[in-house]
Parts: C-alpha cells; sequence; structure tokens
C-alpha cells in the first residue's frame, strides 16, 4: 500500500497485489500448458480433453477475487475514513468516522521465512471497534501510510479546534 495523493482535505492510498496477479498468471498459464502436453502424449488421462486447462481458467478469477485493489480514502470533507475493495466483478464499500481515527497499527503475520516481515494495516478508532484492512505489504510501505494518516489525522484536529 502506498499514498497515491495527499491534500490538506484528503488522503489516498492504494494497495495493488500486482506480484499475486502475475503469480497467478504464470501458474494457470503453466497448468494450461501442462494440460496440453498431457492430452497430447496421453489422450485418454482425463475424461475430457484440456481439464487442466479449463481449471485454470476457471481458478484464476476466483484467485483475483481474493486480490483485490484496495483503496483507502481519508476524506475531511465528507469527515470519512472509507475501504473500498474492488473485485475483478464488483467492488465493496466500508465506511467508518473520520473524527472517531485515532490511527492505523500494523499486525505482523507470521510467514515461514522469518527473513521476511509481512504486516496488515489495522485502522484504530476510539469508540467504534478496529477495522483490519485485509491485506498484506512490506512493513516499509505501511510504516509510510502510517505516517502519513498520523500526520493527516494531526492536521485535521489542529485545524478543526482553529476553528
Amino acid at each position: 500500500m502506498r499514498v497515491i495523493s495527499q491534500t490538506d482535505e484528503k488522503l489516498v492510498a492504494r494497495h495493488h497485489p500486482v506480484g499475486a496477479w502475475v503469480t497467478v498468471g504464470i501458474a494457470c498459464a503453466l497448468m494450461i500448458c501442462i494440460g496440453i502436453v498431457i492430452n497430447v502424449r496421453q489422450p485418454n488421462l482425463f475424461a475430457k480433453p484440456y481439464s487442466v486447462g479449463l481449471f485454470a481458467l476457471i481458478a484464476m478469477p476466483i484467485i483475483l477475487k481474493i486480490h483485490p485493489v484496495v483503496t483507502l480514502t481519508l476524506d475531511r470533507a465528507t469527515a470519512e475514513v472509507r475501504v473500498e475493495r474492488k473485485y475483478l466483478f464488483g467492488r465493496r464499500l466500508w465506511t467508518g468516522s473520520l473524527e472517531d481515527l485515532t490511527g492505523i497499527e500494523l499486525e505482523r503475520i507470521r510467514v515461514s521465512d522469518p527473513r521476511y516481515n509481512v504486516f496488515r494495516p489495522v485502522l484504530m478508532f476510539e469508540k467504534t471497534p478496529s477495522k483490519l484492512v485485509n491485506i498484506e505489504d512490506s512493513d516499509e510501505n505501511l510504516e509510510q501510510v502510517q505516517e502519513a494518516v498520523g500526520r493527516f489525522i494531526r492536521l485535521a484536529r489542529l485545524q478543526q479546534s482553529r476553528s
């Protein structure tokens, strides 16, 4: 997740899981190729021709649904925090109160290789329950977003106290 736009009135951060999409695309292409090679060499192995390739074509949209584009927007004009998840087909929108937002905490995810630090951002609110933004990213990227959100909240509260 990276900050893509920041003004005094609005902060927008976006997460593009391009790495996951490329991995899924390569895996599906490999499955299709393997299915074609197996059907050419042993045509009676599968009940229907190209069933492995068909499986890959069905699996690709499902996996892309698991890794959507996520946009976090803090908007002073509407006093909202929005988390929008855009899938291959459709989108989901969650909204919360900007006045209630206290910041972002980073939740560490245990991965098999201890050399890698993978985190998920959690939106922390004063009065309402916290909201997990279900993405996985490096600590460097998320710390940048965490600092930008902290600055935005401090500035918004400072300007609100002046008026």
